[in-house]
């Protein structure tokens, strides 16, 4: 479970387009977490891939938890999944232009990277059926 907590929240960091079914499963399994986990998840795997200085740690923390406290009553409220996700994603543009003001283009670029390295591995595995 903890693997797809991850994925899950690495797939709506890096704005992967998993399929309708893969978002379903994954937003089910972000209902069970906290917004502090999810941000902590993150913001561990921003600093890690982008090597963020300790000033744009802090930063990008305040973000990630910001979002994740945001998106809290969506990923747990009532309602459609379908309705969830367009505002999850409409909210992912928001947090992308608010941790671009923190990143360097290079670190942009990376993240970019990225994004299209997590939306090939998903588009593999929808392919394979997993």
């Amino acid at each position: 479970m903890k693997r797809i907590i991850i994925l899950a929240v690495m797939a709506g960091l890096l704005g992967s387009p998993l399929g309708a079914s893969a978002q379903l499963e994954a937003l089910d399994e972000l209902k069970h977490t906290s917004p502090e986990q999810r941000a902590k998840v993150q913001t561990a795997f921003l600093k890690d891939r982008l090597g963020l200085s300790q000033d744009q740690v802090q930063k990008v923390a305040a973000i990630n938890l910001e979002y994740a406290e945001k998106n809290d009553p969506i990923l747990k409220g009532e309602g459609g999944m379908f309705k969830k996700i367009r505002l999850l994603r409409e909210d992912r543009e928001a947090k992308a232009a608010s941790l671009d003001a923190v990143l360097t283009s290079e670190q942009r670029a990376t993240l970019a990277a990225s994004r299209e390295e997590m939306q090939q591995q998903m588009k593999k595995r929808l392919a394979e059926g997993r």
